[in-house]
């Protein structure tokens, strides 16, 4: 039971480690290009969140039928996810915590800023 707990907790921190750096060395570092891929990170949600009291409202209703940010990000944690299926069969346990990060995530930006002042701190030191 030990052992599933700490793959567990591993898993959680491989997987928010993972999201900081492709936050920063992708979403930002290569977003920066305007022509690149990454770019609409920064020249739309961030553009959308900085008009919006750092809210993407796009993040409220997923329109499968446009290729925007919100499907963007959709096809990216979908990649990234099905990059990890294969350790779902070694280690169940870390597997979980990995894909449950990416959709508390998603969650979380579909709920905008939090409202308390604990939670706006929090929101604030993770962007």
């Amino acid at each position: 039971m030990l052992a599933l707990a700490a793959q567990f907790f591993l898993g959680l921190v491989y997987a928010n480690a993972g999201e900081w750096l492709v936050h920063k060395y992708i979403l930002h570092a290569l977003g920066k290009i305007p022509d690149s891929f990454w770019a609409y990170h920064l020249y739309e949600h961030h553009a959308v969140c900085t008009r919006n009291s750092m809210f993407d409202p796009g993040y409220q209703k997923l329109d499968l039928t446009i290729w925007n940010t919100q499907s963007k990000e959709l096809a990216v944690l979908a990649g990234i996810l099905l990059l990890h299926a294969p350790i779902f069969l070694i280690s169940p346990s870390f597997s979980s915590a990995v894909y449950a990060c990416p959709s508390t995530l998603l969650l979380q930006a579909s709920q905008g800023p939090p409202r308390s002042a604990l939670g706006q701190a929090a929101f604030a030191l993770a962007l």
